[in-house]
């Protein structure tokens, strides 16, 4: 379906789980596993991953762009990211006042896609930039309390009891809008691949 190596193998390695299961449980004949002794190997891919050079993040943080535009929201989201140890947009939607450490100079928080994961849960440190703290004053919930979010994005969804797939939608659609303004900004500095929130982990 055109998907990319990555994502197939990703699919299949779940798929695999759901068949080793079904194996263990007598549900299906180990004869029938096509991941068995002599089975399909799933392999991996080593894809080559889009990084930006230093001269590039400087034009991207110095881009003359309409103050509180959704230009300049999306390009200051991607900065906070960058320098934040290139956090993902789902932990930084997720981020709130909590996570501020010794009175906000560091910002601590455990990754949401290691968060379930009792054995491999991976807690991020980052320095908060001179940089990161003005994104933080201009595009942050004000007078915020402990358990609120640091940035307004998942504000409709505190506090109500929601399931994965309205919280992924969500998700979904705030990653589609920064990213469709940060491709204009990458084109009109000629950076020769598209700028994406993704890229800032890289």
């Amino acid at each position: 379906q055109g998907l990319s190596e990555a994502t197939i193998q990703s699919y299949l390695r779940a798929l695999r789980k759901v068949v080793n299961s079904a194996c263990k449980k007598k549900v299906i004949s180990k004869d029938l596993n096509p991941f068995g002794v002599n089975g399909f190997t799933i392999g991996a891919t080593n894809s080559r991953k889009d990084a930006l050079t230093k001269e590039q993040i400087h034009s991207i943080m110095n881009f003359k762009i309409l103050e509180g535009s959704k230009e300049d929201l999306a390009r200051d989201i991607f900065i906070f990211q960058y320098l934040s140890n290139g956090m993902n947009i789902n932990d930084l939607c997720k981020l709130k006042e909590e996570n501020l450490k010794q009175n906000g100079q560091y910002i601590e928080f455990i990754r949401t896609k290691t968060r379930k994961m009792k054995k491999t849960q991976q807690t991020i440190i980052a320095y908060v930039r001179p940089e990161s703290k003005s994104i933080i004053e201009k595009w942050g919930n004000k007078n915020r309390l402990p358990s609120d979010y640091i940035f307004p994005f998942y504000n409709n969804l505190k506090n109500k009891d929601i399931n994965t797939g309205v919280e992924r939608y969500k998700l979904e659609k705030i990653t589609s809008d920064l990213n469709e303004r940060l491709k204009n900004i990458g084109s009109q500095l000629q950076i020769p691949f598209p700028l994406t929130t993704g890229i800032a982990r890289h």
